[in-house]
C-alpha cells in the first residue's frame, strides 16, 4: 500500500489512478515538489506514464495535459498484417504426413493395376496433386485473415468466399497476454491474447505475429492511454 500524493489516502501500489480523489499519479502535486525544495531534498521522479512513452513532451507540459489532449488517429498502425506462415506450420506437416501414408495406401492397391501411367506413376502422383492443393487451401485461408491494430482500435478480418471485419474498442479491453511456447520461440513468432467486455468479441487472440515485445508494449500502453481517457478503473497487466 502507499499514500496518494494528493489526497494522502491509501491505495494499492499498481494503481495509477486514485479511487479518491480520481488524480492520476502520474502528475506529482505541486505542493510536494515546493516542499522538497523547501528542505533541500531532490524531488522524486515520477514514473513516466503510456503517454510520456508513446508521446515525450517538454518539461513544461504535463501527463495530465497530455491524456486531455486529442487521441491519435486510428490510421497510425501498430501492427497491421496477416498471420505469419509459420503459424500454420503444424497444418502443412500434417499434410505432409498424410500424404506419405496414402502413398503406402495407393501403392499396395496398385501392385496388381495394369493401368496406362503405371503403378508406380499412380500412387506418387496422386498424394502429391492432393497435398498441394490442401497446402494452397490452407494458405489462401491464412491469407484472409488480416489484423490491424492501432492506437485505438483493433480490426479483424476473415473470410475466403464471404468477407466480415470485426471491430474492438481499446478501452473496452480488460486484459492483455502476450503468449508464446516452444515452438513459437524457435520460429521467431507470438500470439496475444486479448479479453475484453464486448459481447461480439470477448476474447480475441492475434496469431502468427512478429515476435517482438516493442508491438506488444506500444499495444497494452496504448490500451492504457484510452483506458484513461475513458476514465475506465482497472490496471492492464
Amino acid at each position: 500500500m502507499k499514500k496518494c500524493p494528493f489526497c494522502a489516502e491509501e491505495i494499492q501500489d499498481e494503481a495509477i489512478k486514485c479511487r479518491f480523489c480520481n488524480s492520476f499519479l502520474s502528475a506529482a502535486p505541486e505542493g510536494a515538489a515546493a516542499v522538497a525544495a523547501g528542505s533541500g531534498a531532490p524531488a522524486p521522479v515520477a514514473e513516466k506514464s503510456a503517454v510520456d512513452r508513446l508521446y515525450p513532451r517538454g518539461d513544461a507540459a504535463t501527463t495530465a495535459g497530455a491524456v486531455n489532449a486529442p487521441l491519435p488517429s486510428d490510421k497510425k498502425s501498430i501492427y497491421e498484417g496477416s498471420p505469419s506462415w509459420k503459424a500454420f506450420i503444424g497444418y502443412n506437416a500434417i499434410i505432409i504426413f498424410a500424404a506419405l501414408l496414402l502413398m503406402v495406401i495407393l501403392r499396395a492397391g496398385f501392385e496388381n493395376s495394369t493401368t496406362t501411367l503405371g503403378p508406380k506413376t499412380m500412387h506418387v502422383l496422386v498424394p502429391i496433386a492432393l497435398a498441394v492443393a490442401f497446402s494452397f487451401g490452407v494458405m489462401f485461408y491464412r491469407k484472409s485473415i488480416k489484423f490491424r491494430v492501432t492506437q485505438s482500435v483493433i480490426e479483424w478480418e476473415r473470410g475466403l468466399l464471404s468477407k466480415r471485419i470485426d471491430v474492438l474498442q481499446l478501452w473496452r479491453v480488460r486484459d492483455v497476454v502476450y503468449k508464446q511456447n516452444l515452438v513459437d520461440r524457435i520460429l521467431g513468432i507470438a500470439h496475444v491474447e486479448v479479453v475484453a467486455s464486448d459481447a461480439t468479441n470477448p476474447d480475441l487472440e492475434i496469431i502468427g505475429m512478429p515476435a517482438s515485445r516493442q508491438l506488444f508494449e506500444q499495444l497494452r500502453d496504448s490500451i492504457e492511454i484510452q483506458r484513461q481517457a475513458k476514465n475506465v478503473v482497472g490496471v492492464v497487466s
